[in-house]
């Protein structure tokens, strides 16, 4: 029988710098800079990864409730990727998002389409 391990009873998370910008290694990432990192690793194409994020705010029942959207733009090859099958990525990325906001009341919304110089350019 295996010894036991020893568990650690304090966990230091580690922050690292995005690829889009420099950090300090004590500030922790916004949500927008996660949903990136994850996007970027999951791109075959990583040079077209950018995310863009929206606030919204609206009275329901009574309640306020707060609201972050998340645009994904990526190439086109790697919509699938992100998507996932039956739309499994983007709803666990979007749980995982409103679970690190559930301090500040916030809703995270995750959509994927490609940059909007792709668009521009198909349109024409």
């Amino acid at each position: 029988m295996p010894a036991p391990r020893a568990k650690s009873s304090v966990h230091t998370p580690v922050f690292r710098p995005t690829s889009t910008e420099e950090r300090e290694s004590d500030e922790p990432l916004e949500t927008r800079e996660i949903c990136e990192e994850i996007a970027l690793k999951l791109a075959e194409h990583p040079a077209s990864v950018h995310v863009t994020e929206q606030h919204h705010s609206a009275v329901i029942n009574g309640h306020e409730e707060k609201r972050l959207a998340l645009k994904i733009h990526c190439h086109p090859d790697d919509i699938g990727q992100m998507v996932g099958k039956k739309a499994a990525l983007i709803h666990l990325l979007e749980a995982l998002l409103t679970r690190c906001e559930w301090r500040n009341h916030l809703v995270v919304t995750v959509d994927v389409d490609r940059p909007p110089e792709d668009i521009a350019t198909a349109k024409e």
